[in-house]
């Protein structure tokens, strides 16, 4: 800082040593964007794996398989074909079931232009529980025919939670409430397909795959705890009567200049008027 005769400023956070470590040594950190990753990895392994044992097509007739590329086009139609189109899987092509098998979500993830988006696209696509089949199960093939669409469905899902499981260490939370909430709606699609995993149903029970989503659900609890922990809370602050925003953002910081992080926070339209006596979410710091 030139203002006080060129002197600089810079700060070094340390960490206390434990009495029972040695000297001159600390705690190494966990790197948990790389563990996350590994076992994202290891549970798009587990859904191909579980997959390809569920899955019966050889000997079956056509319909079974058109079946197949059915349900393909019904989760296409409900969720949004973005996801099959970046994989080149249309319901009608004849290899769409071995496209997913042998590519995966997972493909396609680095790819995502916007990452607010990508994830929680994912997340959804992870919970989505639409595919059942309409056929009577009351002969051999239309019971196999049952559980391919099951087969299906559980692929679906687990290798888009594989892929968000990879999107997340490139994340940037804001705030300490962003990481939470994440958290909390990851951990949630993960047990509910655990549930499926570890229950009894042709198709979605699978041991492999349970012990991999088991894995990646501490490794989404730790790396969200260790991105949010450092950054600040959203409380609620209520403006006495109406002002601009760029005076709401001095009246809490200090500094005008985050008034546009007041706005786009709380979506007001009208900058020059926050209105007095509603509360708006801000940062704590």
């Amino acid at each position: 800082s030139f203002d006080q005769g060129g002197v600089a400023q810079f700060a070094i956070t340390f960490e206390e040593v434990d009495e029972n470590e040695e000297r001159g040594f600390t705690r190494g950190l966990v790197d948990t964007s790389s563990t996350l990753v590994k076992r994202s990895s290891a549970l798009a392994l587990a859904a191909k794996n579980a997959f390809i044992r569920a899955y019966v097509s050889d000997g079956m007739p056509g319909f079974v398989r058109q079946g197949a590329a059915n349900a393909i086009g019904l989760v296409t139609d409900q969720v949004g074909g973005q996801v099959f189109t970046a994989l080149g899987v249309s319901s009608t092509m004849s290899d769409a079931i071995e496209k997913i098998g042998s590519v995966g979500l997972t493909a396609i993830s680095g790819a995502v232009p916007d990452l607010d988006d990508g994830l929680n696209g994912f997340l959804s696509l992870g919970g989505y529980d639409g595919l059942v089949s309409n056929a009577p199960a009351v002969t051999g093939t239309r019971i196999i025919e049952a559980i391919n669409t099951l087969a299906i469905g559980s692929l679906v899902r687990r290798t888009a939670i594989s892929a968000a499981g990879e999107l997340l260490p490139k994340y940037s939370f804001v705030s300490y409430n962003q990481a939470r909430d994440l958290a909390e709606k990851f951990v949630g699609v993960i047990d509910a397909e655990m549930d499926r995993a570890g229950g009894v149903d042709a198709g979605q029970a699978d041991g492999g795959v349970f012990a991999a989503l088991a894995d990646l659900r501490p490794a989404v609890i730790e790396h969200t705890q260790s991105e949010g922990s450092g950054k600040a809370r959203v409380i609620n602050d209520t403006p006495w009567r109406s002002e601009p925003a760029f005076v709401t953002a001095h009246r809490l910081y200090g500094d005008a200049s985050r008034a546009s992080e007041i706005i786009a926070r709380n979506g007001i339209s009208h900058p020059n008027q926050i209105a007095g006596g509603s509360a708006i979410e801000v940062l704590d710091d």
